[in-house]
């Protein structure tokens, strides 16, 4: 492999790091260990059989291709071994820390530790060890945690231990251990403060990673216990009454799902009617139906002028049934679109550098998608018919009830609601038609060459679709693991599929390779979007609109103090729907916010 050292970044007694770039101009890391062949060297060496031992894990480690461990790209034994792995950006946890004072909840710490306690098990497995500290775990760009450090071959399984000890106990105090300015214990539940006290005192040692990882679960699993009690006890320990929304939520539990765009939230489970916190009005809908989503009973309670199979998770606007806000903006690359109300009605406009032009009145666009040449979308006008605009005609392309437009290449892929939410593909240039499953389906988005969407008739699995393969087989999504992957919020982060999983309701990041990572900042969000590396999202709380810098180490920031219901990223901003001002479409760009809508509606 040529290339050129840029820089040391690093180094100790057994090793160098540097930072080096190929003849592509594409950077790496390069970690180069000494051995007893090195001549004249003065760094501590590396006896034969550790040298053997390293130089073998670390083949086995590139075959594994763990996800937060780095990525070994090449290996090679010249004068001692040397390692070429993966650069990636990002802010280290140390520096996340600091810069924005943030402790991490107790709670969240299984949730943000494990995936990486698992990998450095399986290293361990293989007599591989890294060092562990706030200084080397990254929070990548990419929302993964991972460890910006090659093996070292001086650390043990109680180095290790110690260091992730550490890292825990820094995310939950904000001080390193033994140097606080108040006791570590205000911010740490008595469980997991008594294992990590013990563990950096040098008092307790395991003879793996996965057996402090279990120590760890069960510390958890105490304090939840003991969460758990408060709240259903009074402080005489006597049973407190629970709320009807309280046994609700325990009925629920983690079984429902939902979409949210704007003013009433569906939520489905099977035989239970669910309220939404939004509104009054209740839909029932049916799990896993034989042949349609609604029954008679559910479509004399839903309003009746628009009754759907493949919009039934849609939200639509009270005092307008044909309203979707789905896809009422589109970011590209060469402009934005947008639909804007006036006089009463809708337009299509597309803006360049600031500078809005009305492209149509009276249309009511949604699901916007545009090829740099073409306009698409659903005219919800015209019972959401699918439309093009080429820049001078008006075109129809279906005279169906469409949406959920994606779009690649020269082909349209779009869910036909009047064939029971079943996917088609249409060729813009020819016109014809493909239909692609048979299933109810919605939320498409396409990432990389792969159309991901979710299938209502399968429990709401998350299911792909090659864009290459000449047959376009559906196929429900796994992970390595081999296990289904079921949620909600399908979007493209970078190039990987972002969604919000049903078991646990947080984020996770699955990669082209199938491998799945949770999503590093907690956010409990109503709805969100992404663009680049900046989420916005609505919090369920209080349903502000907020900015997440997802690059810049999770700075979470409220946009605008007004209550929401839909959010959209676009480039340097966000459209949100807002409540507060009538449900005008707004943005908020450089800190300013305005209304977008020239008369509210």
């Amino acid at each position: 492999m040529a290339y050129t050292i840029e820089k040391n970044i690093f180094s100790d007694a057994l090793s160098n790091t540097y930072d080096i770039i190929d003849e592509y101009k594409v950077h790496y890391n390069m970690t180069e260990y000494y051995s007893e062949t090195i001549t004249n060297q003065t760094h501590s060496i590396l006896s034969e059989q550790k040298y053997l031992s390293l130089y073998r894990g670390l083949w086995t480690l590139k075959d594994m291709l763990l996800t937060h461990i780095p990525r070994i790209i090449h290996i090679e034994d010249t004068n001692g071994v040397i390692v070429v792995w993966e650069s990636f950006y990002g802010i280290s946890l140390k520096d996340y820390i600091e810069l924005y004072n943030k402790r991490v909840s107790f709670r969240a710490i299984l949730y943000v530790m494990s995936p990486l306690l698992d990998d450095l098990e399986s290293a361990h497995q293989n007599s591989l060890y890294f060092t562990v500290l706030p200084e080397t775990i990254y929070l990548t760009d990419g929302g993964q945690l991972k460890l910006n450090a090659m093996a070292n071959p001086s650390a043990n399984v109680n180095s290790v231990n110690r260091g992730i000890a550490q890292s825990i106990f820094y995310m939950l105090t904000c001080f390193p251990y033994g140097n606080m300015q108040m006791p570590a214990d205000a911010f740490t539940p008595k469980p997991l403060w008594d294992l990590l006290d013990n563990i950096l005192a040098g008092r307790l040692e395991f003879g793996g990673v996965g057996e402090f990882h279990n120590a760890l679960r069960a510390a958890s699993r105490a304090i939840e216990n003991e969460s758990v009690y408060a709240a259903e006890h009074n402080a005489d320990g006597r049973k407190r009454k629970m709320s009807s929304r309280s046994k609700m939520a325990a009925g629920i539990g983690i079984g429902c799902f939902s979409i949210l765009t704007l003013g009433l939230l569906i939520l489905s489970i099977a035989g239970i009617t669910i309220y939404s916190n939004r509104t009054e009005e209740a839909v029932r809908i049916a799990d896993s139906p034989v042949e349609t989503p609604w029954s008679e009973a559910d479509e004399d309670n839903f309003y009746p002028a628009f009754n759907s199979s493949s919009f039934e998770c849609v939200y639509i606007d009270p005092n307008n049934e044909n309203e979707i806000y789905d896809g009422l903006v589109l970011e590209t690359a060469s402009a934005l679109f947008y639909r804007r109300k006036s006089n009463g009605s809708a337009q299509l406009v597309k803006e360049i550098n600031g500078i809005p032009d009305v492209l149509l009145n009276g249309v009511l666009p949604a699901f916007i998608q545009s090829d740099g040449e073409s306009v698409y979308f659903c005219d919800g006008y015209n019972d959401y018919n699918i439309y093009c605009f080429d820049g001078a005609a008006l075109k129809p392309l279906l005279n169906k009830t469409a949406g959920f437009l994606a779009l690649y290449e020269d082909f349209l892929y779009y869910v036909d609601d009047e064939d029971n939410g079943s996917i088609y593909r249409l060729n813009t240039k020819t016109n014809e038609i493909i239909k692609i499953n048979d299933d109810a389906s919605y939320d498409l988005v396409i990432v990389g060459k792969k159309l991901y969407f979710i299938n209502i008739y399968d429990n709401y699995a998350i299911y792909r679709v090659d864009l290459e393969d000449e047959n376009l087989s559906v196929k429900p999504l796994q992970s390595l693991s081999e296990d289904r992957v079921y949620g909600s919020g399908l979007k493209n982060l970078k190039d990987n599929l972002l969604y919000d999983r049903e078991s646990d309701w947080r984020f996770y990041v699955i990669s082209s390779d199938n491998s799945e990572t949770p999503f590093i900042y907690p956010v409990s969000e109503y709805m969100y979007d992404i663009y680049d590396n900046v989420m916005y999202y609505i919090d369920d709380e209080n349903y502000y609109p907020h900015e997440l810098l997802i690059a810049d180490g999770g700075k979470d920031t409220i946009i605008s103090f007004e209550e929401c219901s839909y959010i959209t990223a676009v480039k340097d901003g966000a459209f949100f729907i807002s409540d507060d001002a009538g449900y005008t479409l707004c943005r908020v760009s450089d800190g300013k916010r305005e209304n977008v809508d020239l008369i509210v509606p």
